[in-house]
């Protein structure tokens, strides 16, 4: 799987890769170790978070 991930864009919502999270062992172990290396509530925001929280360049 390649991904290409670009901050800053503005084209994130709030449940972005929630349903490939779920459905992805690879999807799973990449945002926990992620979360884990950057020890930042990457899943939370992406998932529940506000677009201010999203917006914010410390989590983009």
């Amino acid at each position: 799987m390649l991904v290409g991930v670009f901050p800053g864009q503005g084209n994130q919502y709030t449940g972005m890769g929630l349903e490939l999270y779920s459905s992805s062992s690879a999807a799973r172990a990449i945002y926990d170790s992620a979360d884990k290396i950057t020890r930042l509530p990457i899943k939370e925001v992406s998932f529940h978070g506000t677009p201010g929280q999203q917006k914010d360049p410390v989590m983009a």
